[in-house]
């Protein structure tokens, strides 16, 4: 594999809160020559670049320079911002917001056509299948390369934007659940290049951990503080437990747009001296509270907007540090989290449900035990990353070979 056969486009990079893009190309590099474009460059956050994978990315000028580039290629480049523009203009759309989204993309997919000109790639592979994937489809086309893309969540469930077009001229889609994988095909059943690859996670040197339990029963989520999490229901069963005289505590990791809400709920039943708010922090810290808890707790709902996780990688990362994990029956998630196997499922939204797993998790210390067990075993075997990034590295050795 040549350097320039493989072009990732990503919008943003690095991205705190997509950490499985950042941990893919970080082990990619080491593996296979690999291009890096990325439309904005982002602040790293917390996330650690022990091999300066950000300094490997070719990010996108500013707007100022964007808008010489405009102008430049409409006097001097008429043809081939003009076909550019039709494209844009033309893709076929769910609907007008849609259209727009892509439109304001616009110079942005210049840039990209004038930066990759001279030397295109064999490959245009875009993370997410919303207006990523559709600069990469159109540049591909005008370059008469092929393109593949990483689908998510939102840009499958939410956006939904013709998916029907970017399934059938894809060279080949990789997604992270077999729900994912379902989904799409029923929404272009002819197809056969969609691919389950697991989102993995760097296997723990649990020598580093200090699993002392703390004497108090600790309960921890981790995640954006945002509906589909389900922190509300969190709250709700944590109340059920309090009014059952239950002594224990929950700690909410994270941020988000709903934080005050949810930090008013708290208040309003009364439970700040049993739920704390920590906030964002480092993984690395994230992970020795994990190891030092009772339970993690994740009961991911459905948005109304559609909106649905796949598999938060924050709960193979719990079940990586040994510790029980109860989550929702929705999407993915029962694929890692097989019920009274691997940990335990509620119902989406049902509060009381949420409770009584959080209580039997707290009062079985064997079940405890041996969720856990079971669950180190199944991700060591499915999300080790070197693994899935091995399959990863495999699909594009074989699709290349087609082009």
């Amino acid at each position: 594999m040549q350097k320039n056969d493989v072009l990732f486009l990503l919008s943003g990079f690095p991205i705190p809160t997509q950490t499985f893009v950042f941990r893919e190309v970080d082990e990619l590099f080491k593996i296979m020559p690999l291009r890096i474009v990325a439309f904005t460059r982002k602040e790293k956050g917390f996330l650690e670049d022990k091999n300066n994978v950000v300094g490997r990315v070719e990010f996108a000028p500013n707007n100022s320079i964007l808008i010489v580039l405009f102008f430049k290629m409409l006097l001097f480049r008429l043809q081939a911002f003009w076909k550019i523009f039709f494209k844009v203009i033309f893709f076929k759309h769910r609907n007008t917001k849609q259209r727009f989204k892509l439109l304001k993309k616009f110079p942005k997919t210049l840039w990209l056509y004038d930066h990759l000109k001279d030397n295109p790639p064999r490959l245009i592979h875009a993370h997410f299948i919303g207006w990523q994937t559709e600069i990469a489809l159109i540049i591909s086309e005008i370059f008469g390369v092929r393109f593949s893309s990483s689908a998510h969540a939102m840009d499958i469930f939410v956006l939904r934007n013709n998916l029907e077009e970017k399934l059938r001229k894809a060279l080949f889609v990789v997604t992270g659940t077999q729900f994912n994988v379902n989904f799409m095909q029923s929404i272009y059943p002819q197809t056969k290049k969609i691919h389950l690859v697991f989102d993995g996670v760097k296997k723990l040197d649990h020598s580093k951990l200090d699993f002392t339990k703390n004497e108090k029963i600790t309960f921890i989520s981790v995640g954006r503080l945002v509906y589909k999490k389900g922190f509300q229901f969190l709250i709700e069963a944590s109340k059920i437990l309090d009014d059952k005289g239950f002594n224990f505590e929950t700690l909410i990791i994270g941020d988000g747009e709903l934080r005050e809400q949810l930090e008013t709920k708290v208040k309003t039943l009364k439970l700040e001296n049993k739920i704390n708010f920590l906030g964002s922090m480092e993984n690395s810290k994230i992970l020795q509270l994990f190891a030092k808890s009772t339970a993690f707790v994740l009961p991911c709902v459905e948005a109304e907007n559609g909106d649905i996780d796949g598999i938060p990688l924050i709960i193979v990362e719990a079940m990586f540090t040994k510790i029980p994990v109860i989550s929702s029956r929705i999407s993915g998630i029962p694929e890692i989290v097989k019920d009274n196997e691997t940990g335990l499922l509620c119902e989406e939204k049902n509060v009381r449900q949420i409770a009584e797993k959080m209580e039997l998790i707290a009062t079985d210390r064997e079940l405890a035990k041996r969720l856990s067990e079971n669950a180190l075993a199944f991700v060591e075997e499915n999300f080790e990353i070197e693994k899935t990034i091995a399959k990863l590295y495999s699909l594009f050795e074989k699709y290349l070979e087609e082009i």
